[in-house]
């Protein structure tokens, strides 16, 4: 009897111990990583580390589209695509040839940031709000891995101030690294995800939130832009307007964001890289909103050839 009381005792010491092992490794393994090693991990998930360091510089070309669906109307399918990027320089491109909405250009030589106009005087809201918050070109977060300027390549990356965090977006894991810095993005908050499997990137969010922001106030922008693709339809640039009086005591929050999406990953040239590429921008605020989507397919590669340095110079 006392010898069965010593097997069941052992039994059950036996079982807690395979429990907390157990516990343990699900610990471990629900472990988030520190910057350093999402770092060194995603630069792993494009390629070896000495083969993406070689890459100097990078012009990738292709088609573009885009759907404007609120503050103005009308698709454009026949667009095309130009990214370029060299050192911490990057410019990019999308032409639509049409006489109300010609394009965007957005570019960062170094020192300057700059936005194409879409008629004289005259920013498209996504320009303006790339325009304010240049700290994204700057940066170098804008165009993601497209873009050599990607500063997840730098060895400073791992010294970045990330909070990182899991999600699930539908039935996959991702891991989140949040950043914002007052010096060098101002109100931006930046939110990037990387697949929690492979750590590529697959999104970046930069989200911009104004407090009784009274500057929200519907208008019309002058000139001609995508809001003229439809008659009758209108384009507000809300950051670009000075606040009005108002007998309320308070607006709703404004809400700007704009969300890259990064997809379709091949092997380009021996590193792994998104051939679809997409950019969402939306405006929420008191009697405004705004929302549209750009639409991207990469085609042509092209690594460490000469680069004109006027495209990185959008506007004067």
């Amino acid at each position: 009897m006392i010898k069965s009381s010593c097997i069941s005792v052992v039994a059950v010491i036996l079982c807690l111990g395979i429990c907390i092992v157990q516990q343990d490794m699900a610990i471990g393994q629900d472990k988030l990583p520190a910057t350093a090693e999402l770092t060194i991990k995603h630069i792993h998930s494009i390629g070896r580390p000495a083969e993406v360091a070689k890459v100097k510089s990078r012009g990738i070309s292709g088609k573009a589209q885009v759907s404007f669906v609120q503050g103005a109307k009308g698709q454009i399918t026949d667009g095309q695509f130009l990214c370029v990027s060299e050192g911490q320089k990057m410019g990019l491109q999308m032409k639509f040839g049409d006489v109300n909405y010609p394009g965007e250009y957005f570019a960062y030589n170094g020192t300057e940031a700059t936005v194409g106009h879409i008629s004289p005087g005259q920013k498209s809201p996504i320009a303006d709000f790339l325009y304010r918050y240049n700290g994204i070109m700057k940066e170098g977060f804008l165009g993601g891995v497209f873009s050599v300027a990607w500063p997840l390549l730098r060895e400073e990356a791992k010294q970045l101030n990330f909070q990182i965090s899991q999600e699930k977006i539908g039935d996959k894991q991702y891991y989140v690294a949040d950043y914002s810095s007052q010096k060098t993005l101002g109100d931006v908050k930046i939110k990037l995800f990387f697949d929690a499997k492979n750590f590529r990137h697959v999104r970046s969010e930069y989200r911009v939130r104004h407090a009784n922001d009274a500057s929200s106030m519907p208008s019309v922008s002058g000139g001609s832009g995508p809001g003229s693709i439809n008659q009758g339809a209108t384009l507000s640039k809300p950051m670009d307007r000075a606040p009005r009086a108002t007998i309320q005591e308070s607006q709703a929050d404004s809400i700007y964001l704009l969300v890259e999406k990064f997809d379709n990953f091949a092997n380009i040239g021996g590193l792994v890289l998104p051939q679809d590429y997409s950019i969402e921008y939306s405006v929420e605020g008191t009697g405004t909103s705004f929302i549209a989507k750009w639409v991207v397919l990469a085609e042509h590669w092209m690594s460490n050839r000469p680069v004109d340095q006027s495209f990185f110079v959008a506007q004067k």
